[in-house]
């Protein structure tokens, strides 16, 4: 059965792979002030993203390797497979963002979130500058919804992403959730910013979603 998924219901607080489902946006959610906990949730990821930026671009071009695992649910899968351990280097140019460069595996998340890259910068750009965060942005013709809050030892945001469709409805194509290593988390300071956890939901024509879930070990 197609599943039609409509954002102001997406933002989730645990980070199972579970998609809310909702017939109409206007019934709950909406734009609202990021405020107390969920507003400092955020300032922490931003902060901790901004110091990864700031500490990955003061290392040479594969100078650091990353220790990661992923595991996926394709459409049409009942049970997430787990595609096992796998390394990779952290490229740095100048003039181009930060990247992950695996030699032994083709499909895995490449780009490397940070307060300037990713669709969770538009949130970091405005907390860290001060100004009032609102969860929801207008991005070209993209409309990005955000949660922040905290589980253990991580931060954690959610961000659902949307286009209207013929009937100018906001419909949600894809949703990503990260644990971000936070100074709440008590790690080291080269730890700061990294992705604990990251996973992309998608949706099917039929059956569950479609998933991608990023493991970071160590580096």
């Amino acid at each position: 059965m197609k599943k039609v998924i409509v954002l102001g219901f997406v933002l989730i607080l645990g980070l199972s792979c579970k998609v809310e489902k909702a017939e109409d946006e206007g019934t709950q959610g909406g734009v609202r002030e990021l405020r107390g906990e969920e507003l400092q949730s955020l300032n922490r990821i931003c902060e901790a993203l901004q110091d990864k930026r700031e500490y990955f671009n003061t290392l040479g071009d594969r100078q650091a390797t990353f220790s990661l695992r992923s595991k996926k649910r394709d459409c049409g899968d009942t049970t997430e497979f787990d595609m096992g351990p796998f390394n990779a280097d952290l490229r740095v140019q100048i003039g181009k963002n930060n990247w992950l460069e695996a030699r032994n595996r083709s499909r895995y998340l490449k780009d490397i979130v940070n307060d300037q890259n990713g669709d969770i910068k538009t949130f970091c750009q405005t907390v860290l500058s001060g100004a009032v965060v609102e969860n929801t942005a207008i991005v070209g013709t993209t409309k990005l919804q955000i949660f922040a809050g905290v589980a253990s030892n991580y931060d954690n945001f959610h961000i659902a992403k949307a286009q209207k469709n013929a009937n100018g409805a906001w419909i949600v194509y894809e949703i990503e959730k990260a644990s971000v290593i936070t100074s709440r988390s008590g790690t080291a300071q080269n730890y700061l910013g990294i992705l604990k956890e990251r996973l992309i939901v998608r949706d099917c024509s039929s059956g569950a979603d479609q998933t991608f879930r990023q493991i970071f070990t160590s580096f």
